[in-house]
């Protein structure tokens, strides 16, 4: 009987464990010193297209297929009274404060890597440099309207389609028509960022969601901040906030 029950619970367990990395989770942390099992989920979807930079670094990636390129907008952002914001967990990479800050980039250059597509589901990516959206994607941008005096804004290595000089407008990709609670199958070896669109960040399988948001504050006199087409999830009027969502793996690799 003793045995019966024991073995009915390690078979609860699997069950469950099965579950939970079939399915999109939100909240439980990474079991210590669990490994990654074998996925067929390592190659990222075809097309030209830009995600944000994690502190861990770029996403993984198949070096005999394509390597990410790395690049960054420094936006001066307002000088008097600063007052950049962001939530109060932030994985990004580069410099961020209460004045400036960088938004860094994993730039995926190369369109024909993979025969995979993007899975349906809601987020958005970065637009590539003079390269349409991958298929499935619609188009938009978001202006912003950085500090007007001795203003120092510049870039560096590979950015997303966009306008960078005294002021910044970058070009977007999102889906706005899948259903975000529906896991999606994404390379789950490493962290990585999508751009939140709808209401609610979409889920990955295998991976621990987290959303954050950085704001921006932007000039303060006779701003131009603006937006067009489908952007990711913001909130746009003196000051630019947009809203990330971070993944990290349900199972440790050894990002």
């Amino acid at each position: 009987m003793n045995v019966y029950i024991q073995t009915g619970i390690m078979k609860l367990a699997l069950v469950v464990a099965t579950v939970l990395l079939m399915s999109g989770v939100n909240s439980e942390a990474p079991t210590q010193g669990m490994t990654l099992p074998p996925t067929s989920e390592t190659t990222w979807p075809k097309g030209a297209y830009g995600l944000p930079k994690p502190d861990s670094g770029c996403p993984e990636s198949d070096e005999l297929v394509f390597s990410w390129t790395e690049g960054l907008r420094y936006h001066d952002t307002e000088d008097a009274v600063p007052s950049n914001a962001w939530s109060p967990v932030f994985h990004a990479a580069g410099y961020y404060g209460y004045n400036n800050m960088e938004q860094t980039f994993c730039m995926k250059e190369t369109a024909a890597t993979s025969e995979s597509s993007w899975p349906s589901g809601q987020y958005c990516i970065f637009r590539a440099k003079d390269q349409a959206c991958p298929a499935g994607f619609v188009d938009g941008w978001i202006y912003w309207d950085d500090e007007d005096s001795f203003n120092s804004n510049y870039v560096s290595g590979a950015v997303p389609h966009g306008v960078y000089d005294i002021n910044t407008k970058i070009w977007y990709c999102c889906k706005p028509q899948g259903i975000a609670s529906l896991p999606v199958k994404l390379p789950r070896t490493k962290p990585f960022y999508l751009l939140k669109y709808g209401t609610q960040c979409q889920k990955v399988r295998g991976m621990i969601t987290t959303e954050e948001w950085f704001k921006w504050d932007c000039e303060d006199v006779w701003n131009l901040n603006d937006w067009a087409g489908v952007i990711p999830a913001s909130v746009i009027d003196l000051n630019i906030q947009i809203f990330y969502c971070y993944y990290t793996p349900l199972y440790r690799s050894e990002y």
